[in-house]
């Protein structure tokens, strides 16, 4: 590795990456939602309506290396003692001899303070300061190649070696940034964005070498013969070489351009709306409801123009004889010039110009974004580098590469893994990683670790500080966010600050003395239904309007009593008589007078009293008023109408004779079962007399109403039959039914527990319960009695829970009639 510029090529080789492996920087990270301001540096529209309000970054880099040349073993990157080792070449380091052009690449992106801002829905702004540095290294035959990276052989001295053209490009500038973008379109489901960024670039450093059909010798280790060939060299003039070392200054400053465009396709734009704080149909900022987004973009329009240093020039070299030791001990770039300079056979060519223009790396980005959903997605970013031809030799350039990237996100996490392809190294894998205000990432270094070795290497990171939109707080959800909503914990609406108004009618519930009911606010939110000025709660007759004194109820016939208390509401009338008029004024009121305008006694009905017969009988007494009889008889005169020797008046059969001991009745046997009603307990059933008349109760009667009681069971504290106790009344339902002589008397009964009308409410409706579960199933009125006690009839002490669930109880039994 005697020679400069052999030694500068391996090096380089050495160090940089292959040409078509290495895209745009940032790689996985930049298609992320919450890129921010890195989002910009591919497609400028990206910062419209952003996951980020704000975003600053404090310093972030991307650095990428590699060749097609040689590649070095992983456990020589991660223990670099190994370098020292003797053998290190033959051991660690592989070479590409497969004959193909070799090619080598070096991109450096440092993004210093930067930021951007939303500025409105549709607008954003933003700032960026930037410093980049390419070197690509293209066209090199591989018998150079092989040169440069060690001695050569001897089979190789007085070997020609030639080329179509071998190019050195290498920009180091400093770019100062404004993007903007806007939506320029949005109808819910389709939005459009549309995005640029003009730049101020300012030049640091560039220098380009190319040799055009080139041929050589080497005659020995140190010399060169028959060289031939166009060398096009420059080196900007603000490289310098002071106190030992590599100075810099600002070249001409210059301007660059990006331009960019969005598409978003949300199909589901309606079902991804809120309304907060009275506004409605809000577009959610806090997270992305697009399912596809569609993007283009051409980044780094512009050149810079450089001034190029004196002895920098283009050459035609015809030389016989050069003595490789003429670039031996050099201390500046001057001393380069001037050595190349002195090359024997360099002859200026005619084109030498003052000035050059160094291309800045131009691109086509694509974009298409799929949303799988919950933070889930799937990008592909084909990048189109344009500046790759050969003619343009003054310029920086990518290369044309296909990245598909799955990757998870949230406001402050995200994982990417990008899998990039190209037609040099096929398949590079890496992965990047964000989590909060740092981000770190590789574009290969998954690829790199699974191989063991590697010719290429890229790295990305940095800080910054993101500042994504949040979900407005709403912690009771009813619409109004918290930072305005007075009642945080209570549901209200826009209209009340946040705090509940159950009946909606304006008034707060918590100062709505009737917060179920709408009302009017005169009565704290209390209704009026009549419009009297009377709140119905205080109103007696809330559906008609009345007055004050008679508690909100009218009075018609205006009597001073009202119509709710008024037997005659369209007569006026005494309060005495409840409103009615008196006529007669015999103390009884015309509505019950039969006589209304001759005075009477009241028990007469206000008529005075006759006695038709004069049987010293008044009318009113009299039982027969038109035949004489005793007073003892009612006015009526004795007699026995069915001759049975007792008299009609003390004859409780008078037409049917029976004896005196039954008061003149014969004795009855209704149902004819033998037994006489006034022995028989069941005198409309028949029954045997060992029961009294009545029938037996069969013993399966008896087990189903001790079922019936044993497995009835109720909600507690309500009325309704469990589903559980069905099976039992629909047994007892089809006995029933079987037998329509059969006749159920059901009690109910409660504990103590509560107010007694609330248990004897409770009782009555359990019993009524079972009546009409049993009237369903096809069992008649006529079958059933019902009877309640509440806590009246308890059968067991109530100062235990035994006891009282005991006295909770309906009781079934049979009777006839």
């Amino acid at each position: 590795m005697k020679h400069l510029i052999y030694t500068s090529l391996t090096l380089l080789f050495l160090v940089c990456s292959i040409n078509k492996s290495i895209a745009q920087s940032y790689s996985g990270f930049r298609t992320g939602s919450f890129a921010g301001i890195h989002g910009a540096l591919f497609n400028p529209a990206f910062i419209a309506d952003n996951r980020l309000k704000y975003d600053i970054n404090l310093a972030s880099f991307n650095l990428g290396v590699g060749n097609n040349f040689l590649t070095i073993n992983n456990s020589a990157l991660f223990n670099p003692n190994k370098f020292n080792e003797p053998d290190f070449q033959d051991k660690y380091i592989t070479q590409n001899l497969d004959g193909k052009i070799k090619n080598a690449f070096i991109n450096v992106d440092v993004l210093g303070p930067s930021f951007f801002t939303a500025i409105s829905d549709r607008d954003a702004i933003g700032f960026y300061t930037r410093t980049r540095g390419m070197v690509n290294i293209s066209g090199i035959d591989q018998n150079t190649a092989e040169i440069a990276y060690r001695d050569l052989r001897d089979e190789e001295l007085l070997l020609p070696i030639s080329g179509e053209q071998a190019l050195i490009n290498q920009n180091l500038w400093t770019e100062y940034a404004i993007p903007y973008a806007r939506i320029v379109h949005n109808d819910g489901e389709n939005v459009i964005k549309v995005g640029g960024t003009i730049k101020l670039l300012q030049g640091i450093m560039s220098t380009y070498v190319s040799a055009s059909d080139y041929s050589y010798t080497h005659l020995n280790r140190d010399t060169m013969i028959n060289m031939a060939g166009t060398v096009n060299y420059g080196r900007s003039q603000n490289t310098f070489w002071q106190d030992g070392g590599p100075k810099f200054k600002f070249e001409q400053a210059g301007i660059g351009l990006d331009l960019g465009i969005l598409y978003e396709f949300r199909p589901k734009h309606d079902e991804q709306t809120y309304e907060l704080d009275g506004i409605k149909n809000i577009v959610p900022k806090y997270k992305d409801i697009y399912k596809l987004k569609l993007g283009f973009s051409i980044t780094d329009i512009g050149t810079i123009r450089y001034r190029k240093s004196d002895r920098s020039r283009d050459y035609v070299t015809n030389t016989t004889v050069m003595d490789l030791d003429l670039f031996k001990n050099m201390n500046s770039f001057e001393d380069l010039d001037t050595r190349i300079e002195n090359v024997p056979g360099n002859a200026p060519a005619e084109s030498n110009r003052n000035t050059f223009s160094m291309n800045l790396p131009l691109a086509l980005n694509f974009l298409i974004d799929y949303n799988i959903g919950k933070g889930f997605y799937l990008n592909l970013n084909p990048i189109i580098a344009l500046r790759t031809g050969k003619r343009d030799i003054n310029k920086t350039n990518f290369f044309t590469n296909y990245a598909l990237t799955p990757r998870w996100e949230s406001r402050w996490f995200g994982v990417y893994v990008p899998i990039e392809y190209n037609t040099y190294t096929d398949f590079n894998t890496g992965i990047s990683l964000r989590l909060g205000p740092v981000f770190v990432g590789s574009a290969n270094i998954l690829s790199n670790l699974s191989a063991g070795e590697t010719n290429k290497f890229d790295i990305a990171g940095g800080v910054k500080i993101p500042i994504p939109y949040a979900r407005p707080r709403d912690k009771d959800q009813d619409g109004v966010s918290d930072k305005l909503d007075v009642c945080l914990t209570l549901k209200g609406n826009w209209e009340t600050k946040g705090c509940p108004d159950r009946d909606k009618d304006g008034i707060l519930d918590d100062d709505d003395r009737c917060p179920d009911v709408p009302g009017l606010k005169i009565f704290k939110g209390c209704p009026d239904r009549d419009n009297d000025g009377i709140q119905d709660a205080e109103d007696l007759c809330p559906d008609a309007a009345g007055k004050i004194e008679f508690s909100g109820c009218p009075d018609r016939d205006n009597d001073g009593v009202a119509d709710k208390d008024d037997r005659c509401p369209d007569i006026a009338g005494l309060k005495s008589f409840n409103g009615c008029p008196d006529t007669d004024k015999d103390g009884l009121a015309d509505l019950d007078d039969n006589c209304p305008e001759l005075p009477g006694p009241i028990d007469n009905n206000g008529c005075p009293y006759s006695d038709t017969d004069n049987d010293g009988v008044l009318d009113k007494d009299d039982r027969c008023p038109t035949v004489k009889g005793p007073i003892s008889n009612n006015g009526c005169p004795y007699i026995d109408t069915d001759e049975d020797g007792i008299l009609d008046k003390d004859d409780l059969c008078p037409t049917i004779k029976g004896p005196a001991e039954n008061k003149g009745c014969p004795y009855a046997d209704t149902d004819g079962d033998g037994v006489i009603d006034l022995e028989d307990k069941c005198p409309a059933t028949p029954g045997p007399a060992s029961n009294s008349g009545c029938p037996v109760i069969e013993e399966k009667v008896k087990e189903v109403l001790k079922t019936v009681f044993d497995n009835l069971e109720f909600e507690t504290g309500k009325a309704i039959i469990r589903e559980s106790s069905f099976t039992s009344l629909d047994e007892l339902a089809d006995l029933l039914t079987k037998k329509p002589e059969y006749k159920i008397l059901i009690e109910g009964h409660t504990d103590n527990v509560g107010t007694r009308d609330a248990n004897i409410t409770l009782s009555r409706n359990r019993a009524t319960a079972v009546k009409a579960y049993l009237l369903n199933k096809g069992v008649t009125e006529s079958q059933i009695k019902t009877n309640y006690y509440g806590p009246d009839k308890p059968i067991d002490t109530n100062d235990t829970p035994e006891g009282r669930q005991h006295n909770r109880r309906v009781e079934f039994n049979v009777f006839f009639d």
